[in-house]
């Protein structure tokens, strides 16, 4: 009797393991299960706002942090993906305010600087994208995605030397780094444009 019971108990552990497994097939399915399962999860909403920025579903994204705030208000994560996804959406007054409530909570994350210089170049404001992507290189100098950036936002400020210089550094450091130069043919294209 006793080996039926453990049979009984690994059959049922086993299709309980299988079942939530499938929660794990994709970042959306497990990140919107976690958010059904803990509706008061901070975290769980702002990994699924994130995806959802992924995905180009900004309108989602901006509902998922804006729940994320009232739970933890001031989050810098979540002030950056408000922050994103209304650049997205051409929403720049709103996407460059979130993007400096983030950058004031954490005003030494390269990251936040990095997606705040690409909010402002989206918004047309490539002296302050800049300055944002400069100083995310100052800390990660060897990013050539960044410096691709920084190269497009100085061609747009008719700095054109300095922008080839930067694509000189990001090519060199891409071919270090990166297994594929498609940014790198978008940038070139976009600066020599």
């Amino acid at each position: 009797m006793a080996g039926v019971a453990v049979v009984l108990i690994v059959a049922s552990s086993m299709g309980l393991t299988m079942w939530r497994n499938e929660d794990w097939k994709d970042e959306y399915r497990l990140f919107s299960r976690t958010v059904e399962d803990s509706p008061l999860s901070t975290m769980a909403k702002v990994n699924l706002g994130y995806v959802h920025v992924n995905r180009g579903e900004y309108s989602l994204a901006i509902g998922e942090f804006h729940d994320a705030l009232r739970l933890m208000p001031e989050t810098p994560r979540t002030l950056l993906g408000l922050g994103v996804a209304y650049s997205m959406l051409g929403h720049h007054d709103d996407a460059v305010a979130y993007g400096e409530r983030a950058l004031a909570g954490e005003p030494e994350s390269a990251v936040i600087h990095s997606n705040l210089g690409a909010i402002y170049a989206n918004a047309g404001a490539f002296d302050r994208a800049v300055t944002h992507y400069t100083e995310a290189l100052r800390q990660h100098p060897q990013n050539p995605l960044g410096r691709y950036n920084l190269a497009v936002a100085l061609a747009n400020r008719g700095r054109y030397h300095e922008a080839v210089a930067e694509l000189e550094t990001a090519d060199r450091l891409a071919r270090l780094y990166l297994e594929n130069g498609h940014a790198g043919y978008r940038a070139r294209a976009l600066v020599y444009e």
